[in-house]
């Protein structure tokens, strides 16, 4: 059989007249007799949109009663109670095809299930025990011919270990890598949340207050390290680097613990390493081009020097030697003039003393 997606209300079976008081996804039914033959489109039925009212999470210690309720919003005969542990696929507990008909699957006579309306499909563990901890889901379907189960969204049971305390998870967001952001062009927040118990958290990433589920990538299952009796748990959102280095955004990884506590880290694009880093570069491009113009400034004056200082002194030299050979003295108040100090003759020399500064720290 091969359902489709049907849209004519005019062809709904007989004494189905109830499905058309609710919201309706109708299935065209194909059905074959046999390979190679023609299908057959004369059939047609209608599946309410089912909902389930059910208890969504329970914390309980050891010994305590667990009560699991479940409501669904139709009248469909058949209803299914599932366990599944962590790691594990769905174990079926119990099921029920009329209010008066519920049956055991195999599990410990601990479990047992009420159903005393049609809509209604009571779970009761009495006394719970930590291995106990899963999530038991609440089914229902039209009918055994369809084999179509419709889920609710499950309850989560923790059964607290003994002299284990309840613990408040933490959380901090990690920026992501320059190089990812370099090589991929895009950017990965991390969550981590860690130190909590029980496993009992729900995960949230938020952008600008607003949740987002695009990019989103949570570990399945929360990870237990015997050392600190607690748990850890991993999730990562995956952005463009021009959302990322974005000053405005901002980035919200908010976990909802036991009891409704949600605890929350918040992190603004364009995160602060990497403004320092890039406040870092500026800097030291202006530093080194600070520095070349030094250099050249230094080096320019050196040249000068040489260039001007070598045909005074040449010429200094000539003349006082001159004076020497003719009066066998030097002329006092020329020799003066010559050797009078300059403000040449104080910058050099502190300009000699920046320059070697300026190697020493360049190098």
């Amino acid at each position: 059989m091969i359902c489709v997606s049907a849209v004519n209300q005019d062809h709904l079976l007989p004494g189905r007249e109830e499905c058309a008081q609710a919201p309706l996804v109708q299935l065209l039914c194909l059905w074959v007799s046999e390979p190679g033959a023609k299908p057959q489109t004369d059939l047609f039925c209608c599946i309410a949109e089912v909902r389930f009212n059910q208890t969504l999470s329970l914390v309980l210690e050891r010994g305590k009663i667990a009560e699991l309720q479940c409501e669904q919003n139709t009248n469909y005969d058949y209803m299914y109670r599932y366990q599944q542990l962590q790691g594990k696929g769905l174990h079926l507990i119990y099921y029920s095809y009329d209010p008066a008909k519920v049956e055991p699957g195999n599990i410990s006579e601990r479990f047992t299930a009420i159903r005393l309306q049609i809509q209604l499909f009571q779970l009761k563990i009495s006394p719970v025990k930590p291995e106990d901890s899963a999530v038991y889901f609440c089914t229902s379907s039209l009918d055994i011919v369809l084999q179509k189960q419709y889920f609710g969204d499950g309850t989560r049971l923790v059964v607290l270990e003994d002299g284990l305390n309840i613990t408040s998870p933490k959380v901090a967001i990690f920026p992501p890598s320059k190089q990812e952001i370099k090589e991929k062009g895009k950017a990965t927040l991390v969550c981590l949340v860690r130190d909590f118990y029980p496993d009992h958290v729900k995960l949230v990433w938020q952008v600008n207050d607003a949740d987002r589920e695009d990019g989103v990538r949570t570990d399945e299952f929360s990870t237990w390290d015997d050392t600190s009796k607690s748990y850890s748990l991993t999730s990562r959102l995956r952005i463009s680097t021009q959302e990322w280095f974005n000053s405005k955004n901002s980035f919200r990884c908010a976990v909802k613990f036991h009891l409704d506590e949600v605890q929350y880290e918040v992190i603004r694009g364009g995160d602060e390493s990497y403004m320092r880093s890039g406040n870092s570069t500026k800097l030291t491009y202006l530093v080194l081009l600070w520095k070349a113009m030094l250099y050249a400034l230094l080096v320019s004056a050196l040249l000068w020097r040489v260039k001007v200082s070598w045909p005074v002194g040449f010429c200094l030299g000539w003349q006082n030697q001159r004076f020497k050979n003719a009066t066998g003295t030097l002329d006092a108040e020329n020799a003066s003039n010559g050797q009078r100090p300059t403000i040449l003759s104080f910058l050099l020399p502190a300009i000699e003393r920046l320059f070697s500064i300026y190697l020493a720290g360049f190098v």
